[in-house]
């Protein structure tokens, strides 16, 4: 009896010791768990929601005038939708994120929702100058259209059986990723003035290649490459989707998705359903629309210019790029280099092309950092140390002679920085929780920072002092998505706009002298314009 209870102790025992790892193992792999809708904020904030027939909107209470948007658009293009892909539609839960500096957004199953991370992308030429909560919705809105109109008949039953992510396995399975972003590509496009289908930074990526005689195989451009630059999916899907429409229909994609959804054809189903309906076999339509592509940008008559010196020598099986380039008063060019093989690192460049490794640049949002003096100003991502869904974006500043790195702000949200010439002042956008934009000029001795009065609610992108340092040229957006330049007075703050407000996208700001230098979109290439502060001149240069 004795020796039966002991066992039945230590059986006791054995359960409270995993039940007690268990528990242990459950709270350390769930924190923080970004799996929650909510679990990665702060408990302190507090989300409202407005609710109609149509969309659920949840929001900090600070972002209400951009969800009041985002409920007006999502109502409009339920009503007025480009290019059905079915004619059912889904009420859907949107929550958005006011916490993090990261710029994205989603919509995934379990439970059925998306998020919008509302944090603008402020590289105006590859993401548009219109305002991010709306680009978002316009894209976004595709996609819950998408998911309401695929589940149907195998889907269904998935659903049924192993729930909402057997729902979505299905639907990837009949439908790539190509065609989810591609098509929503499209729709920011048709459904707005800019939308990155009218964006030559969009088409960069297959230009490139093509005018290189890259004829990659379809496989490789949709699955991708880690030893060649291979456009992404959302580049080869708009291409895909937006040849489809303009060349069999509006109705094309909506019976392809059909019949490839049915599975009409249990292996690739929306291969064999573009064969069917567009009369020709897929490889041919994927070659089709890339010679139809290449006619509209005009790659055959495109060509390295003739006079352009090559600094650097190619590297063999892994793609590289320098980004940002600055040249030094010895001559030497300071750029940061990133290929598939390196993290991202500042090298010198020499003028025989020999490179000189100097420091690895600290992971970021953004690559952009400005150079002065022998002085690197840039950013770099924080996460918090708590909650999942906050992180910060901080400055620091980098002496290349001593190699010494220095904060200068701690849990901000500072974005692209420029230091003065006497190395004083730092410049920087910052963007707060409420996602108002505004100008920061901080003491770099100090650490203080003081606010510039927004009072034309612009958006601020690549602020740059000028070589007297009493002012400062901004590439400044307007609330319908218009750029000019700024001269922001950092004595008065007065503000002047350099020429008028146009619908194109500029970026990449640079001060020499009284000459400011910038990109500009147009139809088929970026552009580099000069404008003349004294003359008040604005020239047209090479295109890229």
């Amino acid at each position: 009896m004795i020796l039966f209870l002991d066992r039945v102790h230590l059986f006791l025992r054995m359960i409270k010791t995993y039940c007690f790892f268990s528990f242990f193992f459950l709270v350390i792999f769930s924190i923080p768990s970004k799996a929650q809708v909510f679990g990665g904020n702060p408990t302190a904030l507090k989300f409202h929601q407005i609710i109609t027939d149509t969309v659920r909107v949840i929001f900090p209470k600070s972002l209400e005038l951009k969800a009041r948007e985002i409920v007006w658009l999502t109502h409009e293009l339920t009503k007025n939708t480009p290019a059905p892909l079915g004619g059912k539609f889904k009420k859907f839960n949107i929550v958005l994120q006011n916490q993090t500096t990261e710029s994205n957004a989603y919509v995934a199953p379990a439970p059925w929702r998306s998020e919008f991370f509302m944090m603008p992308d402020l590289n105006n030429l590859s993401q548009t100058s219109l305002s991010w909560h709306q680009t978002l919705a316009i894209h976004e809105h595709r996609h819950i259209q998408q998911f309401a109109n695929f589940n149907r008949g195998p889907q269904k039953l998935a659903g049924v059986i192993l729930g909402q992510e057997g729902q979505v396995l299905l639907m990837g399975i009949a439908v790539p990723d190509w065609f989810w972003e591609g098509d929503a590509v499209w729709q920011e496009t048709v459904a707005t003035q800019q939308g990155r289908g009218r964006l030559p930074n969009f088409f960069n990526a297959y230009r490139s290649i093509w005018m290189a005689n890259k004829n990659y195989t379809y496989s490789k451009l949709r699955n991708g490459s880690l030893r060649n630059f291979v456009p992404n999916h959302y580049d080869l899907g708009y291409l895909l989707v937006n040849y489809g429409r303009e060349k069999y229909g509006e109705d094309f994609w909506q019976k392809v998705t059909t019949d490839a959804l049915n599975y009409k054809g249990l292996f690739y189903p929306l291969q064999k359903a573009v064969k069917r309906h567009s009369l020709t076999n897929y490889k041919e339509f994927v070659n089709n629309s890339f010679s139809f592509y290449k006619t509209e940008m005009k790659v055959e008559k495109l060509s390295a210019n003739a006079n352009a010196q090559v600094l650097t020598k190619p590297t063999k099986n892994a793609f590289t790029q320098f980004q940002f380039p600055n040249v030094l008063d010895d001559g030497t060019i300071l750029t940061l280099k990133l290929s598939y093989k390196n993290i991202s690192t500042w090298v010198l460049i020499k003028g025989d092309g020999t490179e000189q490794k100097l420091r690895i640049k600290d992971i970021s949002s953004d690559a952009y950092y400005s150079y002065k003096n022998n002085t690197v100003v840039y950013t770099a991502f924080e996460p918090s140390a708590r909650w999942g869904w906050k992180n910060f974006s901080v400055l620091k500043i980098w002496d290349i002679k001593t190699n010494e790195v220095q904060h200068v702000s701690l849990k901000s949200r500072l974005f692209m920085p420029d230091i003065s010439t006497d190395l004083k002042t730092i410049v920087a956008v910052h963007v707060g929780t409420d996602i108002k934009n505004e100008l920061q000029l901080i003491t770099v001795e100090t650490k203080d920072s003081v606010s510039v009065p927004n009072k034309n609610n612009y958006v601020y992108t690549y602020p740059k002092f000028t070589a007297d340092d009493k002012a400062v040229i901004s590439a400044v957006r307007n609330s319908k998505g218009e750029m000019t330049l700024a001269e922001t007075n950092l004595q008065t703050y007065e503000e002047q706009l350099l020429f008028p407000f146009v619908n194109t996208p500029i970026g990449f700001v640079q001060v020499l002298g009284d000459s400011i230098l910038f990109s500009a979109a147009e139809i088929s290439t970026d552009v580099l314009y000069l404008f003349n502060r004294k003359e008040k001149g604005l020239y047209k240069t090479v295109p890229y």
